[in-house]
């Protein structure tokens, strides 16, 4: 069986913007690493809290952490992701590798995707409002100009103490509380290997399949958004426990779980939440599932106002 997730790239497909078949970067033009470092095949990223006080009872300090596949022709990988703090938003994408059968980079549509939605969180949050995850959804995929197909996930924090998000495909998030995945969202594919993707094929998806998800949380919950390189090798029980208890940086125990799905997507004997998938779906299956691992840690706390004071809800 391949390995490699499937798209319907090999469908006949929309010519991309006139510009776009001329990028020689493997980042797009205006693409914002602020607060990100590339650094030994690791693009990593780590945030405090909030620049600007918010008026709510909690709020959300993020880091990341990015193994791309080795590989000298994409050394940058088919993931992207971006952390916008001011806005509470977060978000992760990841290129259909089949892609590469025709010549074609899937990291450039990733990469433009986030770019983009990063983009709008930023119009948004500037406007004096919320970010709704599913106008940056929107607006990145109409924005995003160049072949390719990805899946996608953003999320946001509100001001009532409820992430809400947009999900697209076999990206995702778990919530971890109390030492459990209190919550995960559910993957979205045709089939086995065959995920809802966003992209410039005929056969492609649009932002309106999304799922659109909100769940309650509140301090001491833990946030893990990532790819499927982290949720087809690590079991939801060994993500809690790696997440652990809090004492370390988010950005820390985001490399923590990407090096662990890592060791794991190399194994062709343990027990995988892939394996267990494809055997479901009547094939054999064993080990892991080489591929980006792209992890983004959050840690949801009582926000302090603007005396310095921490807001508690004593409600349950």
């Amino acid at each position: 069986m391949s390995r490699t997730k499937r798209g319907p790239e090999e469908a006949k497909t929309e010519e991309p913007a006139a510009d776009s078949g001329r990028r020689t970067s493997p980042l797009p033009p205006d693409a914002d690493l602020n607060g990100s470092t590339l650094q030994m095949g690791f693009l990593t990223s780590n945030t405090a809290a909030p620049l600007q006080p918010r008026r709510s009872a909690t709020t959300m300090a993020a880091g990341a952490f990015y193994l791309p596949k080795e590989s000298k022709k994409r050394p940058l990988g088919e993931d992207a992701h971006f952390i916008f703090p001011e806005g509470q938003t977060i978000g992760v994408a990841d290129g259909v590798g089949a892609w590469s059968f025709h010549g074609v980079d899937a990291g450039k549509y990733s990469r433009m995707l986030m770019s983009k939605a990063e983009a709008s969180a930023r119009s948004q949050a500037g406007g004096g409002g919320g970010v709704n995850p599913m106008k940056a959804l929107t607006d990145a995929y109409a924005g995003t100009n160049v072949l390719g197909s990805s899946t996608a996930c953003i999320l946001t924090l509100t001001d009532d103490g409820v992430i809400s998000a947009v999900n697209v495909g076999d990206s995702g998030l778990a919530i971890v509380r109390a030492g459990s995945v209190e919550y995960k969202s559910p993957v979205q594919q045709r089939e086995f290997n065959y995920p809802f993707q966003l992209g410039r094929g005929i056969w492609s998806d649009r932002p309106a399949v999304a799922a659109r998800i909100k769940v309650e949380v509140r301090p001491g919950d833990v946030i893990v958004m990532a790819t499927d390189g982290l949720f087809d090798n690590v079991k939801d029980e060994l993500v809690a426990e790696l997440v652990g208890g809090g004492a370390d940086a988010p950005g820390k125990v985001a490399e923590r779980l990407a090096k662990e799905a890592l060791k794991i997507a190399k194994s062709k004997d343990v027990e995988t939440p892939i394996a267990l998938e494809a055997r479901k779906a009547g094939i054999e299956y064993s080990g892991g599932k080489y591929d980006d691992i792209t992890v983004i840690v959050a840690y949801i706390e009582a926000a302090a106002d603007q005396s310095g004071t921490i807001a508690v809800n004593l409600g349950t």
